[in-house]
């Protein structure tokens, strides 16, 4: 047998049968790819472990390769790694893959077929147009879908959004792109239609997550000093005229109707898009509506029900604007200028969530969930780490903003108190500022009294918890 062996490794270490060994293994090659030119390499990775002793799982579909709905003629998968259930199969160019249907078939050793639930499955491309890809899925276990759109604060893998569904365990479809404003959501629409087909994601669960508004105030600050001063007013007067018609629409806030939002939105809008066409400045109602254009069409084209809408991540405490106040106004007082920022956020925030109750009153089943990230900024920002430069935060930070949301989400999805908690405190902060208004203006005690006392006793009496009971 040493024999044999030595005479082998005097053979293989020749240099004429080393280059045959090469040529052989070459050809080899050359014929399997010969063989696979103008196909698609799809190489199966099924989870299933409802099989017994003598069944198997096959890949059935409306190509032949995939034998044309025909359970015992499609592919074959081979269990060796159970319960993962492999193989792989090839598709000529001439198929369309997006035109090709298929699902997952159970085929027990009596012969009975067993077919997984719900829709057909389609085919996709793989994003980087490559020939080969891996498709992996899982036999009647259809895995929630998170589809993330908006700007850098959600277009890599340390963001928040992206976090969120990796912790999750959700399939994840980012198409953010960083330095994107709202009126960039179209775009993104636009590359979700190519990669997603219309009713693909009617199967499983189906989260959309919105990120965007930042960016749509700093392409203003960029645009010049009589656009920054004009976008600036335009901002008060809307902040102004909603925290008047706020305070005077007190009672329709307590049963859930932003009717300051809603006059904002409808009145306001055709000046901000006059405005916004002819010299760029944008804001928060158009934001709003490019929000809204968006989850009309996820909702229309894809059926989506389930939304996560951030709300602009602006406060006084964002380091851009700190360094703004510092070099351009540094002798505004401190109490000022977070009066001024409060309002312009949470004159956004109630935009925001006017738009969202609007949507979920015209689409009956539908649940869209806003997060005011300003309010999250206001009280995680501070700590060490936060910040990676004046506009973004770090991975700690997106941690950080995760872990507010994730407890955010929680909490709304089990019906708590933290939005009622959050209404109270703006209602009482615009009772206050009512009241004393009334006190510094009018001196009458009357009116004080019906200014405090009334909304007060309104918010304490009967919270928006009472209105989700009923």
């Amino acid at each position: 047998r040493q024999g044999a062996v030595a005479k082998v490794q005097d053979r293989q270490s020749c240099p004429s049968t080393a280059f045959c060994l090469w040529a052989g293994n070459m050809a080899t090659w050359l014929r399997r790819k010969w063989n696979t030119w103008g196909q698609h390499e799809l190489k199966f990775k099924i989870h299933c472990h409802q099989t017994q002793i003598g069944d198997y799982c096959a890949v059935v579909g409306s190509s032949p390769q995939l034998g044309d709905w025909q359970p015992k003629q499609g592919l074959r998968l081979d269990g060796k790694d159970y319960p993962v259930w492999a193989g792989r199969v090839y598709i000529p160019d001439c198929i369309p893959l997006q035109t090709v249907e298929w699902k997952i078939a159970l085929i027990r050793g009596s012969g009975a077929i067993e077919f997984e639930t719900g829709r057909n499955r389609k085919l996709t491309p793989a994003p980087d147009g490559r020939k080969s890809h891996e498709i992996e899925a899982a036999f009647n276990e259809r895995s929630a879908m998170v589809l993330v759109f908006g700007d850098s604060w959600a277009d890599c893998d340390i963001t928040w959004p992206q976090q969120w569904a990796k912790q999750s365990n959700m399939d994840l479809r980012s198409f953010a792109v960083g330095g994107s404003t709202s009126d960039d959501l179209r775009k993104q629409l636009a590359a979700c239609r190519r990669q997603l087909e219309p009713g693909s994601c009617e199967d499983g669960e189906v989260i959309a997550v919105i990120h965007s508004g930042g960016n749509d105030m700093q392409r203003t600050l960029r645009a010049g000093v009589l656009l920054v001063v004009v976008a600036l007013c335009l901002a008060v007067l809307q902040a102004v005229l909603w925290c008047i018609l706020a305070c005077f629409c007190f009672p329709c806030y307590i049963v859930g109707w932003r009717v300051a939002a809603d006059v904002i939105i409808q009145l306001w809008g055709p000046l901000s898009w006059i405005l916004q066409r002819s010299v760029g400045v944008m804001t928060s109602d158009l934001m709003v509506r490019n929000v809204d254009m968006l989850m009309e069409e996820l909702h229309g084209c894809y059926g989506i029900t389930r939304f996560v809408v951030s709300g602009v991540p602006v406060s006084s405490s964002f380091p851009l604007v700190r360094n703004i106040q510092r070099h351009f106004v540094p002798q505004l007082p401190q109490v000022v200028h977070q009066l001024f920022w409060w309002l312009l956020c949470g004159c956004s925030a109630d935009l925001f969530r006017a738009m969202c109750d609007r949507f979920e009153r015209r689409h009956a089943g539908c649940n869209v969930f806003f997060w005011d990230e300003s309010a999250a900024l206001r009280t995680i920002c501070h700590q060490h780490g936060f910040w990676a430069d004046p506009s973004h935060p770090t991975r700690h930070g997106h941690q950080l903003l995760l872990n507010e949301f994730a407890a955010a989400y929680a909490n709304d999805r089990a019906g708590g108190l933290q939005p009622a908690l959050s209404d109270m405190r703006c209602y009482m902060s615009l009772a206050v500022s009512l009241g004393t208004a009334a006190v510094a203006y009018f001196r009458h005690p009357v009116l004080v009294t019906a200014c405090l006392g009334i909304p007060v006793l309104a918010v304490f009496v009967t919270p928006r918890v009472l209105r989700r009971a009923l």
